[in-house]
């Protein structure tokens, strides 16, 4: 594949959505995140869902989960606050337009969701998890795949604008642990993919030519996820305890 040649960027165009830049959705139909559809699959081998089962997509972007999820039998709904993503979604399965802080679905709804690369955007975690396992019925399975600090004694600098950003918003596995146990869950399952994000870190800096080139893109130190010791990839299957 060639490489994407990149402008140079303004400030209003870096403090556009980066996820919704047509050239990265382009290039990465597994959706633009470490281990693509593969941590998917892995997430499923675990759950062992029934045929039929209803699943969720939290934060769907353009829909590769959904589709991924429909081709293997399941019943998906999908939800984002992007249009642009929406309209994308949309053409692989249904979808609805809503924050990950109030789905507008019914309380112990769903056999399981999918919430992939997402969790780290969110401000109140905890109001998302709680919320989370709102939607899902007793015994249900979230599967959660984010950016995760290594250690929570080395800061990342956020973002001076938005929108905001994975990399900004990481927290350790422990932090993350414990409010997934707060919110009224237990851990069943964890895999580190560090490996997985340093692969899609080099991937970007190909394509774009160099880190600086890619950092037009984002805002603030987002791209601290492509660079940044600190940093790993976590896949999570979170059940909902009775």
């Amino acid at each position: 594949m060639a490489k994407l040649i990149v402008p140079l960027y303004s400030r209003k165009a870096r403090e556009a959505n980066p996820y919704e830049d047509d050239e990265f959705l382009a290039a990465f139909p597994q959706g633009l995140r470490p281990g693509g559809l593969a941590l998917t699959q892995e997430a499923l081998d675990f759950c062992q869902f029934p045929p039929g089962a209803f699943l969720l997509d939290v934060g769907c972007g353009p829909g590769a989960t959904i589709q991924f999820l429909s081709q293997a039998g399941f019943r998906v709904l999908g939800f984002d606050k992007s249009d642009k993503l929406l309209e994308l979604a949309s053409q692989k399965g249904p979808v609805q337009k809503a924050s990950f802080e109030s789905l507008p679905v019914a309380d112990q709804i769903a056999d399981g969701l999918f919430c992939e690369c997402v969790l780290s955007l969110a401000q109140d975690k905890g109001q998302v998890l709680g919320e989370l396992r709102r939607v899902l019925k007793p015994g249900g399975f979230a599967i959660i795949s984010d950016l995760l600090r290594k250690t929570p004694e080395i800061p990342l600098k956020p973002a001076n604008f938005a929108p905001p950003t994975c990399a900004a918003g990481a927290i350790d596995y422990k932090s993350l642990e414990k409010l997934i146990i707060n919110a009224g869950f237990k851990v069943s399952y964890r895999q580190n993919h560090e490996k997985a994000l340093r692969s899609l870190a080099a991937s970007l800096v190909w394509r774009y030519g160099s880190l600086e080139r890619l950092a037009m893109l984002w805002p603030g130190d987002a791209v601290g996820c492509l660079g940044g010791k600190n940093l790993t990839y976590g896949l999570i299957v979170a059940q909902r305890v009775a």
